[in-house]
């Protein structure tokens, strides 16, 4: 199944090289978590701070749930400092 990934700020660096604005097209299983996702993706889950999946924030303990339906989109950000 395929959904877009889209990584922000700091976690840019994760993304493909074939990666468009921010956003990359992969391939999932169909049981695939958003956490799966992460993982796959190298990127440690502490990074991962915001998670939303069409438009929908995800907490924390439902990261651990699959979510996903073709063509879903998964953007990922880190915490944020500053102010």
């Amino acid at each position: 199944m395929k959904i877009t990934l889209k990584l922000y700020a700091s976690l840019m660096p994760y993304l493909p090289e074939t990666d468009q604005r921010h956003a990359v097209d992969i391939d999932i299983d169909p049981s695939d978590t958003p956490y799966d996702v992460v993982d796959s993706m190298n990127i440690p889950r502490e990074l991962a701070h915001l998670v939303v999946v069409n438009g929908v924030f995800v907490c924390g303990d439902d990261r651990h749930i699959a979510a996903f339906k073709e063509g879903d989109v998964l953007a990922l950000w880190p915490e944020v400092a500053g102010g």
